[in-house]
């Protein structure tokens, strides 16, 4: 894991806010939810994604990965959840300065 070399625990803080999300915000999946309360909690810079649901919470920094894959020359890789290729979209990786 050297692209995250230090996972962040989900905690009762982060599914209390993220049940908040949750019941706050339509069209937000429990991912986007989960997602959004992580990066609150932990006081991180944002998310990076292309969905532009996740856009609607407020305070919450979108980076659109598309834009910044593009910026980084940043090439798309589909790949399923094991890491092998696959037709997975919510499993896209960005190979940089390959």
């Amino acid at each position: 894991m050297s692209l995250f070399p230090q996972p962040v625990p989900i905690a009762s803080a982060e599914a209390s806010l993220a049940r908040w999300i949750l019941e706050s915000y339509t069209g937000l999946s429990l991912r986007h939810a989960i997602h959004a309360a992580v990066v609150t909690t932990q006081h991180l810079n944002g998310i990076v994604t292309a969905d532009t649901a996740i856009a609607q919470v407020r305070g919450l920094t979108v980076f659109d990965s598309i834009a910044l894959a593009s910026e980084l020359s940043c090439w798309p890789l589909i790949a399923n959840r094991k890491g092998h290729p696959g037709p997975n979209p919510a499993a896209i990786i960005y190979g940089c300065g390959l």
